[in-house]
C-alpha cells in the first residue's frame, strides 16, 4: 500500500471518478488533487508523493510541460501514470522522453486499470 497519490486533473466529473476508483482500490491511503500543472508542481516540491496520476491536456502548464519540469528538478523522483484521452496524448508522453511516466491509461480509470498500476508502481519502486 502507498502513502499518498496525487492526481492532477481539471475535468471535475474525470477527477471524481478517478479519485473513486483510486479511494475504492484501497492501494493509497491518501490523495491530493491539483487542477493544473503548475499547482502540482508546486505540490511536488513540497510533499513527499508516491505516484501521480497525471492528465496532459491542462491549464496553466501542461502535463507534458509538467514532465519536462519533474525531469530536471533532482528533489523530485515520482512515478506518473499518464491518464489520457486521446492516442496523441499517449504517443507524446510514451516517446521516452520522459523515463519517470512508468504507465499509460486511457481515461477513465477503471478497477482493471488499478490492479495493473499497483503492478507497474509496485515493480519501479523495486527497480528504483
Amino acid at each position: 500500500m502507498l502513502n499518498h497519490a496525487l492526481i492532477v486533473e481539471d475535468d471535475e466529473v474525470t477527477l471524481f471518478l478517478t479519485q473513486t476508483v483510486i479511494e475504492k482500490s484501497r492501494f493509497v491511503k491518501m490523495t491530493d488533487v491539483a487542477t493544473d500543472g503548475l499547482e502540482a508542481y508546486r505540490f511536488l516540491c513540497e510533499h513527499k508523493t508516491d505516484v501521480v496520476f497525471l492528465d496532459i491536456s491542462l491549464p496553466v502548464m501542461t502535463g507534458l510541460e509538467l514532465l519536462e519540469k519533474c525531469r530536471t528538478q533532482p528533489g523530485i523522483n515520482v512515478p506518473f501514470i499518464v491518464l489520457s484521452s486521446t492516442d496523441r496524448e499517449a504517443e507524446l508522453a510514451e516517446k521516452g522522453e520522459y523515463p519517470q511516466v512508468i504507465m499509460h491509461l486511457r481515461k477513465p480509470l477503471s478497477t482493471a486499470d488499478m490492479e495493473q498500476v499497483k503492478n507497474a508502481v509496485l515493480t519501479h519502486k523495486r527497480v528504483s
